[in-house]
């Protein structure tokens, strides 16, 4: 018997029903699982697609009452494959409604409504600003595969000894560990440009901007001064500021493949990736990056 094959499960009645099975046999319609349940009674299964053959050889009495015939057919049900066929049939509205329900909570089990980080938050916007370039962040599927990546690029600040990132239910949990107690320390002199790049965010909390949003700026140039100016003198002062910069990479790489030179290309730069374009050059690779570049001093 086949799996996938719907059967019908049948009962022929009449003197001494073993006889019938002859002339199923004859009518080359296959019997299953015959069982004699009473001295005039066989219980079988047949192919759904034989039962009209089976009717027509033995008439059952109940829809052809005028019959003259020694056996009696009676069904008794679906079995195997056409069970489950008949079940979705009369219950279709159900089995939709149990399919989309079904696919609905798969779907939100996967999303994240937010983040929370153990032992240390010191670098919360740092984690967050990285979790968001691969794709986690709150009330969005989460995308798995890059934690290691994320805890990499974590593990580079100064003074980061530990960092894992792993899904508890419906949330995000970080762990961070610091190497040692952080100590606040402050940087004197004037704020310079890390990168080349142009301006999209400059704020400055104490000191004067020497910059405005907009401006081009190469590396080493000095954004912020630490000092302000009255009418008659200028004034030192500690310097706070921060600063985003949109910066572009592009360079010829040697690599054996388009991933290999973009993951070369990518450590050169400091920053969130914003877009990216790879293509096959004489000697490598052209690969050109654009990012943003964020810093601060005594921020």
């Amino acid at each position: 018997m086949n799996i996938f094959t719907p059967y019908e499960h049948i009962s022929i009645e009449g003197a001494f029903p073993e006889r019938a099975l002859v002339r199923l046999r004859k009518a080359e319609i296959s019997v299953y699982k015959a069982k004699k349940t009473q001295k005039n009674r066989l219980e079988m299964l047949v192919k759904r697609k034989d039962i009209e053959k089976v009717f027509a050889i033995f008439p059952n009495v109940c829809y052809n009452s005028g019959a003259n015939t020694l056996y009696s057919v009676q069904k008794r049900g679906a079995r195997g494959f056409a069970k489950v066929v008949d079940f979705i049939r009369t219950r279709w509205g159900f089995v939709v409604g149990a399919l989309v329900f079904a696919g609905l909570s798969a779907y939100a089990d996967s999303f994240v409504l937010g983040i929370d980080f153990s032992v240390s938050n010191a670098y919360a916007r740092e984690a967050r600003v990285a979790l968001a370039e691969y794709g986690i962040k709150p009330f969005t599927r989460y995308k798995a595969g890059n934690e290691d990546v994320i805890s990499a690029k974590l593990l580079r600040l100064g003074d980061m000894e530990f960092c894992s990132i792993k899904r508890v239910g419906h949330r995000v949990v970080v762990e961070m560990r610091l190497g040692n107690e952080r100590i606040q320390t402050y940087v004197q002199g004037d704020m310079v440009a890390e990168c080349s790049g142009e301006i999209v965010a400059l704020t400055v909390l104490k000191g004067t901007p020497l910059k405005k949003v907009g401006d081009s700026v190469t590396a080493g140039e000095r954004l912020a001064g630490a000092y302000f100016e009255t009418e008659t003198e200028r004034i030192q002062t500690l310097c706070v500021a921060r600063v985003t910069l949109a910066c572009k990479y592009e360079a010829v790489v040697v690599a054996e493949d388009s991933e290999s030179a973009f993951a070369k290309a990518y450590l050169e730069t400091s920053g969130v990736l914003t877009s990216r374009e790879v293509l096959p050059c004489e000697g490598g690779y052209l690969v050109s990056l654009t990012y943003t570049h964020t810093q601060s001093i005594n921020f």
